[in-house]
């Protein structure tokens, strides 16, 4: 899907949205880094090195480092069960940022508000079935 991204918006489109996964990956690191809760702190490390390494790992294959390994590229891919599970991963990000630390909260929920929306209208873009009206509706 990244290179439907590229052919419909271009390299800056595909730098754009490398940029937002970037940016849902840091918000996410900082989050586990400044989360007292450890759980929360732990999940949230887990939930963000999986979204990392599924952007990584669909990214490669698509400019051809690695080899062909069917892993969707989160929040974009089509399948079903793919959208559902990026969906029910960032709701959870979405809670603990919720019940983090309030500077934190304040800090990083326009940011990440801002990156749903890139996502919905990318979906929107290419023809898809968003999933992810629910979720914008929740942090808005």
């Amino acid at each position: 899907l990244y290179s439907i991204v590229i052919e419909e918006l271009g390299v800056l489109g595909g730098i754009i949205l490398i940029l937002m996964y970037a940016n849902v990956i840091h918000i996410g690191y900082k989050l586990s880094l400044t989360c007292k809760d450890k759980f929360a702190k732990y999940l949230s490390f887990g939930i963000t090195s999986l979204l990392m390494i599924q952007v990584f790992t669909n990214i490669a294959v698509v400019i051809g480092v690695i080899p062909i390994t069917g892993i969707t590229l989160p929040m974009m891919s089509y399948g079903g069960s793919s959208l559902i599970v990026s969906m029910f991963m960032m709701g959870i990000i979405n809670n603990i940022l919720k019940t983090a630390d309030k500077t934190l909260n304040y800090k990083y929920k326009k940011k990440i508000s801002f990156v749903y929306l890139f996502f919905f209208f990318l979906n929107k873009i290419t023809n898809k079935n968003p999933i992810i009206i629910p979720v914008i509706t929740n942090i808005i």
